[in-house]
């Protein structure tokens, strides 16, 4: 994949950061396509393509690049959590259930505290 193809008629902005010991980049896309009125669409393989293409950029230049991206594992419930999440008993549950509310009703940080303090 072309990099610049992969953002053909949408508006980027490319942030370089040069204020650390690592300089990189930001690409700010804005998901609207200026020609077509279509929403971007990239796919986790997408995203990948782009990663290894801007690798190869930055190999060329011997410029850094980053150490590959690894997805977070996630852990599923044992079954003594299941249980206990079944029963209403669970206290991970109820606390994860507050985060999500309060994180919605909550436009700063500080209306997130006063939120999860009532919650919980």
């Amino acid at each position: 994949m072309e990099t610049a193809k992969a953002f053909e008629g949408f508006e980027v902005v490319v942030a370089t950061h040069i204020d650390r010991d690592h300089w990189h980049n930001h690409f700010v896309v804005n998901s609207v396509n200026s020609e077509t009125g279509l929403k971007i669409q990239i796919n986790e393989k997408g995203l990948e393509e782009l990663r290894n293409r801007s690798d190869q950029i930055c190999q060329q230049f011997v410029l850094e690049v980053l150490t590959p991206y690894q997805k977070p594992k996630q852990r599923s419930m044992n079954q003594r959590e299941y249980r206990t999440a079944i029963r209403g008993d669970s206290k991970k549950l109820r606390l994860m259930n507050a985060i999500d509310m309060a994180v919605v009703h909550s436009q700063s940080k500080e209306k997130f505290i006063e939120n999860i303090g009532i919650l919980c």
